[in-house]
């Protein structure tokens, strides 16, 4: 029996599992793209579809619903150009908010802007019938909060650093709802 050259087997189980890789890799690059950000008409169209969903308890935006402790959440689609991890909430008294929360990785500079921005889009979306309320928040970031005399639903743009945990991290959260479930929506 002759001894074999082991490289004389493994350069050509290289190449093929080279190319194996690379053709796996191109054909599944579409699977993982990432969305485009909605553009400000679009996210105009999308914010004044769920202020018009809020009385309907968002029930066209839910998508897979989780169950938690104090209450029921289902994932959705973002609205906002900026915004990721969006969720309808429904709490015990059926009371339903829809949130976005997305950490800012650069920190309190970051966080400002994409707030700014959206407090920018929220006030050319909603117009004139709309009042806005701006408050600086316990951590030192900024919440503006647009109301409409008619409505129960609020929209909330806000940016602060997160209270909890050892890592003082700065979001910016977007939230339309009902009143009594805005502070404990954006902590979510």
């Amino acid at each position: 029996m002759k001894k074999t050259n082991q490289s004389y087997f493994l350069k050509p189980l290289l190449v093929i599992t080279t190319a194996a890789s690379f053709l796996l890799m191109t054909a599944c690059s579409g699977l993982f793209t990432q969305k485009e950000p909605l553009s400000e008409s679009e996210a105009c169209e999308h914010i004044n579809e769920l202020i018009a969903a809020h009385p309907n308890k968002f029930a066209d935006q839910k998508k897979t619903k989780r169950v938690h402790r104090m209450m029921s959440s289902w994932t959705a689609e973002s609205p906002f150009p900026l915004a990721r991890n969006c969720k309808v909430l429904k709490w015990g008294g059926g009371l339903h908010g829809f949130v976005c929360k997305w950490d800012s990785k650069k920190g309190m500079e970051t966080a400002k802007a994409d707030y700014l921005e959206g407090q920018r889009i929220m006030q050319s979306c909603l117009g004139n019938d709309w009042q806005e309320e701006t408050i600086t928040t316990k951590t030192g970031g900024e919440h503006a909060r647009f109301s409409k005399s008619d409505s129960k639903t609020i929209v909330s743009i806000r940016y602060s650093r997160q209270s909890q945990g050892i890592l003082k991290k700065w979001f910016t959260a977007l939230y339309i709802g009902d009143n009594s479930n805005l502070t404990s929506a954006v902590q979510m």
